[in-house]
């Protein structure tokens, strides 16, 4: 086995702790950490790599085997990339603390009366903090939104991983959902983030049974109101939650009761219509 077969299969172990947590990890340039990948390109491989089974009974977040593929395939082309994580797409809200603009002040004053729940915790190599949490309601990405040195990563925003050279795991907790209020000391919800109304994280119980009914009705539906039924139950899931992995299971659902080529465009057009109305994208 060659050398860069050995590195590209260290960097997929690497990889794979963020496939199984949901997120959506990136290849880029180790040093100068530019995408490798174009962004109009994840839209045209449908890359999801964070979406649960939903007809399997489990909606657990899991990565689906058909993904996995893609995302070793960048790793063989480029073994030794280093790792971001798309934050937008993945339902995150990171607090990128930066102690050189003096970050660590400013998150002190954030949690002074309340505090955070403890979460993944990245170190960063200019020696910074990256905190992980879940939203349903994307905020705007922006430097120094929270306070000097402390910024926001969110809607479209992208935060480098390990095994990017200079990252490494600080703390390895399950990653917590963002509080309210900090979602609210963001400042207002980025346009196709949630901002019709609060929206709750995918791993919320309330979300998973919403879903899980919706999937249900969906199946259930006889012929003549089954495209009826796919965009009333998706107005129902993305008025609770706007995460892909809600758009996979109602796929799934949709799927299974118009299996014909011809029909998949128009079940696809009701979800995307649904979700567009309940403030997605």
């Amino acid at each position: 086995m060659s050398r860069a077969a050995v590195r590209a299969i260290s960097q997929r172990l690497k990889v794979w702790p963020l496939l199984s947590l949901g997120l959506y990890p990136i290849p880029v340039d180790p040093q100068s950490r530019r995408p490798l990948v174009p962004w109009g390109e994840f839209d045209r491989l449908g890359y999801r790599p964070g979406v649960g089974e939903a007809l399997a009974g489990t909606l657990n977040g899991g990565p689906p085997d058909r993904w996995v593929p893609l995302v070793f395939e960048w790793w063989d082309r480029w073994p030794d990339a280093g790792t971001a994580v798309m934050t937008g797409r993945s339902g995150l809200l990171i607090l990128d603390v930066d102690p050189r603009s003096g970050g660590q002040h400013a998150l002190a004053r954030l949690v002074a009366d309340r505090p955070l729940p403890a979460t993944r915790v990245v170190r960063s190599r200019s020696g910074g903090l990256h905190l992980y949490y879940r939203t349903g309601t994307l905020v705007k990405s922006g430097t120094a939104v929270l306070g000097p040195g402390l910024d926001v990563k969110s809607h479209r925003g992208l935060v480098f991983s390990p095994p990017t050279p200079g990252y490494s795991l600080l703390a390895h907790r399950r990653i917590a959902t963002a509080p309210d209020w900090l979602i609210r000391r963001c400042g207002r919800p980025a346009r196709g983030g949630g901002h019709h109304a609060a929206k709750r994280p995918f791993e919320d119980p309330r979300v998973r049974r919403v879903v899980e009914h919706a999937v249900q009705k969906i199946l259930d539906a006889p012929p003549s109101t089954q495209h009826d039924t796919v965009y009333g139950q998706a107005r129902l899931a993305f008025k609770h939650c706007l995460d892909d992995r809600v758009t996979e299971a109602l796929y799934a659902a949709a799927e299974q009761i118009a299996p014909e080529p011809w029909r998949r465009p128009n079940w696809e057009r009701a979800i995307a219509d649904a979700k567009r109305k309940e403030g997605g994208r």
